[in-house]
């Protein structure tokens, strides 16, 4: 089965969920251009260059597990969002496997607090007191 640009974008949406503004941005083009890739017309060999990095930084979050999180376009990598660092040309892969690792680590941070902390109760004059009740 052959793997079209469109299925390709559909994947870049489903695993990130960018704003096509926000593919407008990492392919240096205009969204008009982002929905006619959708459609018929074909890439040209830098953009799908772009477009294959993509693909493949969005198969590494999607197999660790963090797929569909709506932050993971805002998230900050080396000081830039993701679609900053794909657009003044860095790699989408490498990014992406920054960003697995800390979501691995905040994953790993909250399990160890909701262990530590699942033994404690709150006082119901403070759940009283801030209407928590």
């Amino acid at each position: 089965m052959e793997v079209t640009q469109s299925s390709k974008i559909d994947l870049i949406r489903r695993v990130f969920a960018p704003a096509t503004s926000d593919l407008a941005i990492m392919f240096h083009t205009s969204a008009d251009q982002i929905y006619r890739w959708c459609g018929t017309e074909s890439m040209s060999g830098e953009k799908s260059h772009i477009l294959d990095d993509l693909v493949s930084a969005a198969k590494l979050i999607d197999a660790a597990g963090f797929a569909h999180d709506r932050s993971l376009l805002r998230r900050f990598i080396k000081g830039k969002r993701l679609s900053n660092l794909v657009h003044d040309g860095e790699s989408a892969v490498e990014a992406a496997s920054i960003l697995v690792s800390y979501l691995e680590r905040e994953a790993a941070e909250r399990e160890r607090l909701q262990r530590r902390l699942a033994d404690r109760t709150t006082s119901r004059s403070i759940d009283l007191e801030w209407g928590w009740v």
